[in-house]
């Protein structure tokens, strides 16, 4: 059982490479029924020292009245339970992900990645944080020959936005890497891949399909750091050093790197969108360096936009019809569309 002020001190010791769990008591910090990323919120002390654990690959499972509960990133394949009970997949690079079809897998010939938005709760005690299970149905919504890859976003404090992180910063390569070997073990055709997801699953999905060459319908991404740190007291765990490189800095070097390369004629970087929306001018901003016979940008005035988390729910059946298209091999016109 540890004290912060003993953390602490492990935290810059080569000691805490050799453990595989670490104990906070955590109850002068707080009333009971709290955790530690929660005390963090209005406490700097704490979150100092939440930011040094998420740095050292330490990420919090279990909680009670009194204590939270770190596992090291290395061990939660050992003990996640739903690993154990092989309801979740583990690849070579150690990256948690489920595939499933309506059909025989190796009968598929589309495949759709959805990358998770943040948990409906954040700050829970619980690894499912890192892997928010978006669009249950959506087997009832796409053709009976798709191939659906879901892959966890294990890193930082509430997720590593499928990019590379400090700890690790081969991530996103690692999901790079199992995209294509999936595309290439089941045979799938890449123009009919499709990266979708909202929110921090924008930001994955965007992220991953200018990497890959592949086509995305990212829904209201985040693209830049400042709303999260600024307006939500560093809700998404961005401020402090757990990134190689800020958002802003990530992006305009990838599409710098997308620019410049020769691309196939089917990639597509779909992006849905809204001005109601407080996240609306910094996509805006960053959708217009992406080379405009790849862009596809949907912008939506629905006036039952009243948020952020307003544009994925009500563009829904836009979105549907945006990856049911790509997924068949469909593709729009670039430009921008306004609906």
């Amino acid at each position: 059982m540890n004290d912060l002020a003993r953390v602490n001190e492990e935290i810059y010791s080569s000691s805490m490479d050799q453990m595989h769990f670490v104990e906070v008591d955590h109850g002068q910090y707080a009333e009971s029924k709290k955790n530690l990323i929660q005390i963090a919120a209005t406490n700097a002390q704490v979150k100092d020292s939440l930011y040094g654990l998420a740095g050292r690959g330490f990420h919090l499972y279990k909680s009670d009245d009194t204590t939270s509960w770190f596992v090291a990133q290395r061990k939660i394949v050992d003990l996640w339970h739903r690993v154990r009970q092989g309801e979740l997949s583990v690849a070579d690079s150690g990256l948690i992900y489920t595939m499933s079809s309506s059909i025989d897998i190796d009968q598929c010939k589309s495949m759709l990645v959805i990358f998770s938005s943040m948990a409906d709760d954040l700050n829970k005690s619980s690894l499912n944080r890192y892997f928010e299970p978006n669009f249950k149905s959506v087997h009832k919504f796409v053709p009976d020959d798709t191939l659906v890859l879901r892959i966890a976003d294990i890193g930082g404090v509430v997720g590593g936005f499928y990019m590379p992180t400090t700890f690790d910063p081969l991530s996103a390569s690692k999901v790079s890497n199992l995209i294509e070997a999936i595309i290439s073990r089941h045979g799938i055709d890449r123009k009919r891949v499709v990266l979708y997801g909202a929110s921090k699953g924008g930001t994955g999905s965007l992220y991953h399909a200018m990497m890959s060459g592949l086509t995305c319908v990212s829904v209201d991404p985040v693209v830049h750091d400042s709303f999260y740190e600024q307006t939500y007291n560093d809700s998404h765990w961005t401020a402090g050093s757990l990134f190689t490189l800020k958002k802003e800095e990530e992006f305009n070097q990838m599409v710098t790197s997308y620019s410049s390369r020769e691309r196939a004629d089917y990639e597509s970087i779909g992006v849905v969108c809204s001005p109601r929306s407080p996240l609306f001018d910094s996509i805006s901003e960053f959708t217009d360096k992406i080379p405009q016979d790849s862009a596809r940008v949907f912008i939506s005035n629905n006036p039952k936009i009243d948020s952020h988390p307003g544009v994925s729910r009500e563009t829904l059946r836009t979105v549907t019809g945006l990856i049911n298209s790509y997924l068949l091999g469909i593709r729009t016109e670039p430009g921008k569309v306004h609906f």
